[in-house]
């Protein structure tokens, strides 16, 4: 194809080709029809100035919906005063002409693309070099705007078009079928009446939030999901921004061997509690559950950390503990570090096909009113918004150790997206750090005075 040298740049350095481009213009402006073949194919994947200038012109009339061919896209690049850049009407013209039809117009636009990817990913690693030359530097807000701009990169290129319902339906089904012969099932809570509700447990590609006050046992109740969830076969990373994994050790002792969390502390334990400890210890070999305890971890070292692990050893859930300890961009406010991260964890758990279970805190408000409600979200509404479940944990005897519904949890599911709101109850064994399912009628809380409660069923 003859090339106009008088289109600008022309160096063979970057990664281009002005024939793709050329053609991708060319069968645009003999068939305007052809610009439903490109897919999402952006001004700035052209390398050629001339040509992002006569893109922008063709789709600006597209936009409008308007017809076009050389004239138009002329007159409309010469009323603003942009045609000579664009190479004037003789090149313009030659487009059209050395174009015999736009039957590959998508190849070429795939080509365009391509180029453009490799010229962002050279752009990226001139910049890269230079943060890491940067000695001055914070080597992990480098390695953080090292992975930011390269996700960037990779989120840039979408060439997916819409698909029929029917063509959908047709490839879930296989999903369905999977189901029934007890293939690809929902990832389980631990807790029979929480997996009832939420429809077999957690699912794939949703994020949820459990979130509680001080105290409460988000973490307790956190560790035996993630257990359980092993326990059954299923990868799970846990990230703790809070507790070491040691102190996660002791609980996860305490809570398989049935043992006192107190004397696995101290040591003092007796000689059946020792026997507790090696079951405990017994049964965690071989399970698929890894701790990472690392403080004010980003989004960008969660998703590498959950890139890796699923990779290396596969990974079913992701366990955040908590929302509120990550780091965020440096010089956003708190509620938009707080909406980036939840709208990044979704995305990462629609792209690992995982579930991610992220903890959280609730605002003092929460406090006044005792029983948690979505509003009490702390930091940010995208929690609520991002979230596909919303699980709150209340123990009225945190608040009222008079109370008779002793090591009762109240288990709120707040925001269901795939299925049904309401309560269950679990017990809770605080001095093992252990839940396990509540057998007996549970408490009707908006029955004024307490003597009305039945302890039934509490251990």
């Amino acid at each position: 194809m003859r090339i106009n040298m008088n289109a600008p740049e022309h160096n063979n350095l970057p990664p281009k080709s002005l024939e793709a481009e050329q053609s991708v213009l060319g069968g645009l402006l003999i068939d305007c029809g052809a610009i439903d073949r490109l897919g999402e194919l952006e001004e700035s994947a052209f390398y050629s100035d001339a040509h992002r200038l006569i893109y922008r012109a063709i789709r600006k009339q597209a936009a409008s919906g308007k017809q076009w061919d050389v004239i138009t896209v002329a007159e409309m690049l010469d009323s603003a005063q942009r045609l000579d850049a664009a190479g004037g009407l003789p090149y313009i013209g030659s487009l059209a002409q050395n174009v015999p039809s736009s039957a590959n117009i998508a190849r070429y636009a795939d080509i365009v693309r391509e180029h453009s990817m490799r010229r962002e990913i050279m752009a990226a690693a001139a910049e890269l070099t230079e943060l890491a030359a940067n000695k001055g530097g914070d080597i992990a807000v480098a390695m953080d705007k090292a992975q930011a701009r390269l996700m960037a990169i990779t989120d840039g290129v979408k060439t997916d078009e819409p698909r029929s319902i029917a063509a959908i339906v047709g490839e879930h089904l296989n999903t369905i079928e999977k189901r029934l012969i007890g293939g690809r099932k929902a990832i389980t809570t631990g807790l029979t009446a929480l997996n009832e509700i939420l429809n077999g447990g957690w699912h794939r590609g949703q994020v949820v939030v459990l979130a509680a006050r001080p105290a409460m046992g988000k973490t307790a109740l956190s560790m035996h999901n993630a257990l359980n969830a092993a326990q059954a076969g299923y990868g799970v990373l846990y990230l703790s921004m809070e507790m070491v994994a040691s102190e996660l050790a002791d609980r996860a002792i305490a809570s398989l061997g049935r043992v006192y969390l107190g004397n696995v502390l101290t040591g003092n334990l007796k000689s059946e509690e020792w026997d507790g400890v090696s079951a405990a210890v017994g049964s965690v070999q071989d399970l698929p559950l890894h701790v990472l305890d690392r403080s004010g971890l980003n989004f960008y070292q969660v998703a590498t950390f959950a890139r890796r692990h699923k990779r290396k050893h596969g990974l079913d859930l992701l366990v955040v503990d908590y929302l509120q300890l990550m780091a965020g961009a440096d010089g956003e406010k708190r509620h938009s570090q707080i909406e980036e991260i939840t709208r990044n964890l979704k995305t990462l758990a629609k792209e690992l096909d995982i579930a991610v279970l992220l903890l959280s805190q609730l605002s003092r408000k929460t406090e006044e009113a005792r029983r948690p409600k979505l509003s009490h979200l702390r930091d940010s509404g995208s929690i609520e918004q991002d979230a596909d479940v919303v699980l709150f944990i209340h123990r009225e005897e945190v608040d009222a150790p008079e109370t008779t519904w002793k090591n009762y949890a109240d288990i709120h599911v707040a925001k269901n997206r795939q299925g049904a709101l309401g309560r269950i109850g679990a017990t809770y064994h605080g001095y093992q750090v252990r839940f396990e399912n509540f057998d007996g009628v549970p408490p009707n809380w908006d029955a004024p005075p307490e003597k009305k409660y039945q302890a039934k069923g509490c251990k």
